[in-house]
This record gives C-alpha cells, sequence and structure tokens, in this order.
C-alpha cells in the first residue's frame, strides 16, 4: 500500500478523457453498431465538458466548505469510472484487433455523421460486449445528473480561475506546530484516510490536497506527514515545483530511500531499483507544491510504483489473464514451468519480468498478441527457443535474450523489425543458424543497443562446425556502430569478419573473444578509439599475438590508445607476445594509459611485451605461466622504471628465474606477491630504496629465494609473509626486521627444513619490531618454548597465531597486555595455558587439535573457569 499526496487532479484527469474519448481507435469501436452507445457518449461528453467549468471554483471553494469537498470526491469517483470504462473499450478494440474478430468498419463509420448512424441503426449482429456497454454508460450518466444537479445549491459558477501563486518556492517535511492553527479537522481526515484499512494491499492510493495559493495545503501536507511518517516503512517528501520530470521525482524519492544523491539517469534500471527496496513495503511519498495537470505525466509516474509482483509461487493461474489493464508482472525467481496462455490476453502488458525462472523451458504460442510489451526479461532461464512472431513487438525496449534452436534458427531474422531495444541483448544458438538463409544487417539498425552478446552455444556441436558459415552469421550479425559493449562465445570461425575492429565503432569501449577455439588470428582491435576493456579466452589456435592485433599502421591511429584493461586468459598453444612490428618504430607506445594486465593459463607463452614500455600500468598479474622466463622488461634494460606500478602478482610460473638485473624501479609499487616459482633465487635488488611504497610482500612456495637483498626491506613495509626455507632461516639474524617500524602484519611459514633449522625456542631477541599488532608462525618442529619475555616487548600485539608446533608445551611468561585474539593449532604436547598468562584483554581464543588443552580447558572441564571470562571461545 502507499499514499501520494499531491495537487489538483481532476482538470488533467478531464483533459486526457476528452483526448481518449475522441481518439480513433474508440470512435471506431462505438460506430456503426446496432445500439445507443454513441448517442450515450456524445451525452457522457457534454456533462464532463459542464463538470469541467465547474472545478476551477470547486477547488477554491472546497477548503472551507465540506459539502463541496464532499462534491469534488463525487466527481473524481464518476471521472475514474469513465476512465475504466475508455480502459475496457480500449482493450477489447486490441483483442478483436489482434484475434482477428474485428468487425466494425473505420471507414464505413467516418462516411456519415454520429447523427445518422444514432437514428439509423445499421443492422449488424447484436455484440454481447456492446450491449454491456449501454447500461455501464447510462449508469455514470444518471450519477453525473445527480451530482451536476447539485451546483445551483452549493454556488458552484462555471468559468473561475485559481489565483496566482509563486512556482519558484523550495518546501520541507518540518513544520513548527504551534503558529498553526485551526487545521485540526483536516489533519485527522486525512490521517484517518491514511490509517484506513481500505488503503491495505497492493493498490496504489492517492490523495491529494487541492486548492488556491497561500491557503495552506503544504502546511496541511507538514502536519500530516509528522504525525503519519512512522506508521509507514518507506517514506519520502519531494518538492516538485513547477518542473514535472518524472525522472528527477523517481531520483529525489531513491535518493531519500537510500540516504544519498541518486545518479541513476536511466529511468528503467531506476524503476527496478524502487521496485526492490519497495517491494513487500509500506510506503508513504508526499509530492508537495504540484502544477502539473497533465494525466499521462501523472499516470506515467503511478506506472513506476503499480505493479503485480508474485513471489513464492509454483504454477501462474489461467485467471491471470481476467488483468485486462495489467501493465507489469514480475515473477522473477519463482519455480514456475510454464505461463498460460491467457497471458497473451493481457493487451496492456508493458513489462514481463522472468528472470531466474529456472524451471521455466518455453514462452506462450501466442506472445506475439502483446504487442504493448517493453520489456521482457528471461535470463537465467531454461528457454529453448522464442515462439514465432516475436517481430510484431515492436515496441519493445528491453529484450535480455532470444534463443534459437536448429528447428526455429531463422526466426533469428525477426530481430530485424525490433529497432527499438536498448540495454543488453543475448543472442544464444547463433551456431544453428545458416548464413546463406540469414538476411544481412539484422542488427544494424539498432542503434539504442548498448551492449551484444552472440553465443554459438546452446544446441551447438562444435564438432560439427563450418567456419565458413559461422564467418558469414557473424559477418551478417554486424551491429550499429553506436554499440558500447561486444561479447563473442563459442564461434567456429578460422577468421573474423572484418567489420570487427573497424575505427567506425567509435564507442565501442568492451570486448569479451570466448573459446573461439578456432581462429588463429586476433581480428585488428588496435584500431578501435574508444575501446577500454579486453577479454581474450580460450582461443586455442593462436600462436603469436603479432601486427594484426595492432591494426593498421596507414589508419593513423595509436594502437589501443584508450585501453585500461587486458586479460590473456587460458591460450594454450600461444608462445609469443611481439610488442613491435616492421611499420613501427621502437619508440611507438600501443599502449598509451593501459591500467591493469592480466596472462593467465597461457603455459607455452615465452616472452611477452616489455611492461616498462607501458607508461600507466599500476596492476600486473601473471598466473600459471609455466614456460615464462620472467623477462619483464627489454632484454638490454638495466634497472628498468615502471613508474605506475602498483600491484603485481607472479603466481605459479615454475621458470621465472629473476627480476631485471639492478632492480625494479618502481616509486609506487604497494604489493608484490610472488608464488610457486621453484627457479626464483632472490628478490628484486636495492628493494628499501627503489621500492620506497611497497607495503605488503608475499613470498611462499619459492625454495630458493635464500636471502633478502643487500640493504634489507622496505622501510615502509606493513605486510610480510613468508615461507621460510632452510637458508633462509639460518639467515634470520640478517633479516632486518627490527627496523621496520612500519611493519604491523607478520606471518612466517616455515618449510620442513627451514622449521628444523630455527631450532627450540622463537622468536630471539632483536628479531621482531616491536610495532607488530598480528603474528603467526608455522611448522617449527623442534620449538618447545615461546619466549614470553620477547613477546612482552611487543606492546602492540593484538592477534598471536602458532600453528603446528607438535613439541610446543607451555607458555612460561605472561603474554602481552594488549592481546585480543589467541590462536594454538595442532599442538598436541601443549598441555597449560596459567591464567595468570591470559591477558584480560583477550577477547578470542581459538584451540584447535590439542588434545590436551581441550581435556583441561574444554567446557565444565577442570580449567575451564580460567578461561570462562573470554567472550568467544572455541575448543575442537
Amino acid at each position: 500500500m502507499a499514499e501520494l499526496v499531491g495537487g489538483a487532479f481532476l482538470s488533467s484527469f478531464l483533459s486526457v478523457l476528452f483526448h481518449r474519448m475522441a481518439s480513433r481507435p474508440v470512435l471506431d469501436f462505438i460506430s456503426g453498431k446496432k445500439n445507443n452507445n454513441e448517442l450515450l457518449m456524445r451525452e457522457l461528453k457534454i456533462k464532463l465538458l459542464t463538470a469541467n467549468r465547474l472545478v476551477d471554483d470547486a477547488e477554491e471553494k472546497q477548503m472551507t466548505s465540506p459539502t463541496v469537498r464532499e462534491w469534488v470526491d463525487d466527481l473524481k469517483d464518476a471521472i475514474y469510472c469513465v476512465g475504466e470504462l475508455l480502459d475496457e473499450i480500449n482493450t477489447e478494440a486490441l483483442r478483436r484487433q489482434l484475434e482477428g474478430d474485428d468487425d466494425h468498419s473505420p471507414a464505413a463509420s467516418s462516411s456519415t455523421s454520429w447523427i445518422s448512424r444514432s437514428v439509423f441503426k445499421p443492422s449488424s449482429a447484436s455484440d454481447e460486449f456492446h450491449n454491456s456497454l449501454e447500461p455501464k454508460i447510462s449508469k455514470v450518466l444518471r450519477v453525473l445528473d445527480l451530482i451536476l444537479n447539485e451546483r445551483d445549491a452549493l454556488g458552484l459558477k462555471e468559468g473561475v480561475q485559481h489565483r496566482p501563486q509563486e512556482r519558484n518556492r523550495q518546501t520541507t517535511s518540518r513544520v513548527d506546530e504551534s503558529g498553526v492553527f485551526g487545521r485540526e479537522k483536516d489533519r485527522e481526515t486525512i490521517l484517518k484516510s491514511l490509517r484506513s484499512n481500505d488503503t491495505a494491499g497492493a493498490k496504489i492510493a492517492v490523495l491529494p490536497i487541492v486548492g488556491m495559493g497561500g491557503i495552506g495545503k503544504s502546511t496541511l501536507a507538514q502536519l500530516v506527514y509528522k504525525h503519519i511518517k512512522d506508521d509507514f516503512d518507506v517514506q519520502a517528501w519531494v518538492c516538485v515545483g513547477e518542473e514535472f520530470g518524472i525522472l528527477q521525482i523517481a531520483q529525489t524519492i531513491y535518493g531519500r530511500i537510500i540516504a544519498q544523491t541518486c545518479t541513476i539517469t536511466d529511468l528503467d534500471l531506476l524503476s527496478e531499483k524502487l521496485e526492490k527496496v519497495l517491494t513487500g513495503k509500506k510506503f508513504l511519498f508526499v509530492l508537495d507544491d504540484v502544477w502539473n495537470e497533465d494525466y499521462d505525466d501523472w499516470n506515467n509516474l503511478m506506472t513506476h510504483f503499480n505493479m503485480l509482483k508474485l513471489s513464492a509461487i509454483g504454477e501462474l493461474p489461467s485467471s491471470i489473464g481476467n488483468l485486462k489493464q495489467l501493465r507489469h508482472l514480475d515473477v522473477c525467481e519463482t519455480s514456475i514451468r510454464e505461463l498460460p496462455e491467457t497471458v497473451c490476453t493481457l493487451y496492456n502488458l508493458q513489462t514481463l519480468l522472468l528472470f531466474g525462472c529456472h524451471r521455466l523451458i518455453q514462452l506462450p504460442s501466442n506472445l506475439r498478441r502483446l504487442i504493448n510489451l517493453r520489456h521482457l526479461d528471461i535470463r537465467d532461464t531454461e528457454i529453448q527457443k522464442m515462439p514465432a512472431g516475436m517481430c510484431n513487438l515492436k515496441n519493445l525496449q528491453t529484450l535480455s535474450h532470444f534463443v534459437v534452436d536448429k528447428q526455429t534458427a531463422q526466426r533469428i531474422g525477426e530481430l530485424k523489425e525490433l529497432q527499438h531495444l536498448r540495454g543488453t541483448l543475448h543472442i544464444l544458438g547463433v551456431g544453428n543458424v545458416k548464413g546463406n538463409a540469414l538476411e544481412a544487417d539484422i542488427m544494424s539498425n539498432k542503434e539504442y543497443l548498448d551492449q551484444l552478446v552472440l553465443t554459438w552455444g546452446r544446441g551447438y556441436d562444435a564438432s560439427n562446425h563450418d567456419p565458413e558459415n559461422d564467418r558469414e552469421v557473424l559477418n551478417k550479425l554486424q551491429p550499429h556502430t553506436n554499440l558500447k559493449q561486444l561479447e563473442i562465445m563459442s564461434y567456429g570461425g578460422l577468421r573474423f569478419p572484418g567489420w570487427l575492429g573497424d575505427p567506425y565503432f567509435s564507442k565501442l569501449f568492451s570486448i569479451q573473444l570466448t573459446v573461439c577455439k578456432h581462429c588463429c588470428l586476433l581480428p585488428p582491435l588496435g584500431q578501435l578509439p574508444s575501446l577500454k576493456e579486453l577479454h581474450v579466452r580460450w582461443m586455442n589456435n593462436v600462436v603469436e599475438i603479432g601486427s594484426e592485433f595492432y591494426g593498421n599502421d596507414t589508419c593513423g591511429i595509436t594502437p589501443f590508445r584508450s585501453l585500461q584493461q587486458l586479460f590473456f586468459i587460458d591460450m594454450l598453444e600461444c608462445k609469443k607476445w611481439s610488442y613491435y612490428d616492421g611499420s613501427r618504430s621502437n619508440t611507438t607506445i600501443l599502449f598509451p594509459n593501459l591500467r591493469e594486465l592480466v596472462l593467465s593459463r597461457c603455459p607455452k607463452l615465452t616472452e611477452i611485451v616489455p611492461l616498462e614500455k607501458l607508461p600507466r600500468l599500476e596492476s600486473v598479474q601473471l598466473w600459471d605461466l609455466e614456460s615464462f622466463n620472467g623477462s619483464l622488461a627489454h632484454v638490454e634494460s638495466e634497472c628498468p622504471k615502471f613508474l605506475s606500478l602498483v600491484h603485481l602478482r607472479i603466481d605459479n610460473c615454475p621458470n621465472f628465474v629473476s627480476f631485471p638485473d639492478g632492480g625494479m624501479d618502481a616509486p609506487k609499487l604497494e604489493e608484490l606477491r610472488i608464488s610457486q616459482c621453484k627457479k626464483l633465487r632472490s628478490l628484486p635488488e636495492q628493494m628499501h630504496t627503489l621500492l620506497p611504497s611497497l607495503q605488503k610482500l608475499e613470498v611462499f612456495s619459492s625454495p630458493k629465494v635464500e636471502s633478502f637483498p643487500h640493504g634489507g626491506l622496505p622501510s615502509n613495509l606493513q605486510h610480510l609473509r613468508l615461507d621460510c626455507c632452510r637458508k633462509l632461516a639460518a639467515n634470520c639474524s640478517l633479516w632486518g626486521l627490527k627496523r621496520l617500524n612500519s611493519l604491523r602484519d607478520l606471518k612466517i611459514f616455515f618449510t620442513e627444513e627451514g622449521g628444523e633449522e630455527m631450532g627450540c625456542s622463537f622468536p630471539d631477541e632483536g628479531l621482531l619490531p616491536t610495532a607488530l599488532t598480528h603474528l603467526a608462525i608455522r611448522n617449527l618442529p623442534n620449538l618447545t618454548t615461546i619466549q614470553g619475555k620477547v613477546l612482552r616487548q611487543l606492546t602492540s600485539l593484538e592477534d598471536l597465531t602458532i600453528y603446528r608446533c607438535p613439541e610446543l608445551q607451555c607458555f612460561l611468561e605472561e603474554a602481552p597486555k594488549s592481546l585480543k585474539s589467541l590462536t594454538i593449532c595442532e599442538c598436541p604436547n601443549i598441555r597449560c595455558l596459567p591464567g595468570a598468562w591470559l591477558p584480560t584483554s583477550l577477547s578470542r581464543l581459538k584451540i584447535w587439535r590439542c588434545p590436551l588443552l581441550e581435556e583441561r580447558f574444554g567446557e565444565r572441564r577442570e580449567d575451564w573457569p580460567k578461561i570462562d571470562h573470554i567472550p568467544r571461545v572455541s575448543i575442537t
């Protein structure tokens, strides 16, 4: 349930009713029938015109006269009835048009006057719907007669105008009640209406506060808002003013709900956001200082708050077809298996949301009848094919997926008629389409489409692919040059068509090429002037990334001038990524704006572009490059400069031997992670000076790293994780950790040999910096004693973890008083935690696989009282 408090609506409602009554569909439907409906509609229009001339005077007088206010309410109800009557007529006319049951003749009806048609009725067959209209119209006429007959008694006059009011003021919901008099009755009337059971349910209710300027409409609304807002789950006050913008109002409402400025400019997306935050909630919106009286604007605004949302249902009943005026149907994330065919009789339906209906396998066969449909979302469903006649849905703006199988592949051509599509379109089953039967340019007319996803899968057998057919199909699916994002998946051609990489696609900023296993060359994507994101994955036939990738040098475009993110993943046969080609000099910058580079699971790759040639590179991730030997820079470079680099990660590169000679001049590098580099012998040289910003260093599963570089580690280091081998452990006195005043988090995981080298006590005095807050040690097989005296020097230590120290028996001295968390794992011989040792600051204690401690400190055991005061205790 919701309430919208606004300005006067009757004049705008009436003007729209007049327009609808004079519309060609209504006139054609009513005219020429063997009944009095056409004559009655003329009489109805005359009475509404009379009422319209009284509205302005009634609006002013209703604020001081309860009887006039009641008269306005009665008139409003009657006008709403007329609106519902016109809705029925429009819906029936649309049904007959779509179902071939249209027996009226527009040409004939327009050739004769309404007077002639009323007196000399044609002898057409009786019509049940037309016959049912006559008593409905007559009843409304009788009601309007009674209402209009009261005007003299109420003193209502025709043609009275509103007094002027300032239109540029701003109001808020705050009000000082001490200065307000005489509005108690009005306030209580509105509060009673807002709290009545009549407004419960899914209905959107509108409660207008009307009147001329200066009589206190805003003040009354403020009083009501103050006393009623806590009755609602969501509430918002919006000062509209003269400019009535639906997007602006929706932005303001959503911003009030999320307590921050709303920057969403797509009204459809904003409507979805509002739906998510309002579904199932009771909400109150006050729209103050409203001047707009355009019914279409108000109806459009209401549409964004008026919808049918069904959840937790297993079957949609056939009776859904009875909701003839339904505009928005949402059955997302339900377990429905099918939609009843009666859905296709909801001719006014504009939005159909089926996202997440995982059991839904097909759409109704007559979906083509929903010619008013604007939004169809079938993401995350199991729909195998589109029904015939999708080309009839010419008003579609959102179509999440278009699916074809072998039997319905020709239906892909129907997309040509859907010229208003926008947002994202995913075409599934492209591999089933025959190029010689596909009309060209079915996608090039979609200038509003932002993202296109083409997937050859869903029933496509890659082993029986025809490369030439796949290339022809992709060529004919060339999109409009306004496209911004493109994804191609499971394409089977040996080459890409010429349009992919054409610089005329000046807005294309994101491309993903996935599982194009038969292509041996990448398209000339370097020519795309706006390309920012490029993902290439599972292109197994590409052996070398060369000059073809950068494009034709004669076009005058700096290759990849806008590219910021580049991913090469699962390129199983790729051996070389060349930087230069014959047409360019060695000074050419090919990736002037590249920020992020990811190379992953390219097992044969031995050579990559020199990273120091990428001036703005901030993040590099090299994963699973089994043949890569570690040439991060040009072979002739010594101490190369990586002036923008912030993150460097090298994982599972077993042939990575060394960093560049002389070190890496990377003044902005903050994080360096090295993992499973079995041949790496040392960290970058001169780290203490060349990497002044390094804050996080992780080196593990790289057993040949035997020492830190000369000069030690950078002084700003805050996080250090080491896998410590025998030689590195033997040189622990040379680590120089003591001088790292910024180090807060230290994790040392000893290898089996490294742990044996450390002896029976840890840590040695002078080894650790005193500012540590987190310390973890692991795999010390000979450790028997934790040096409590040394630990007490770590006056800021908050978290201590001791893992897999089988000979450790007890803590002999007290720990730092700052300790908050203690974890002891796989220490089977530790037997005691003296109560005096545990500081009062401790808030978390975890003991795992320590049977002797579990026996003593388990709940209701001997020493449980010593730890009972700790808020979080876990012993397993």
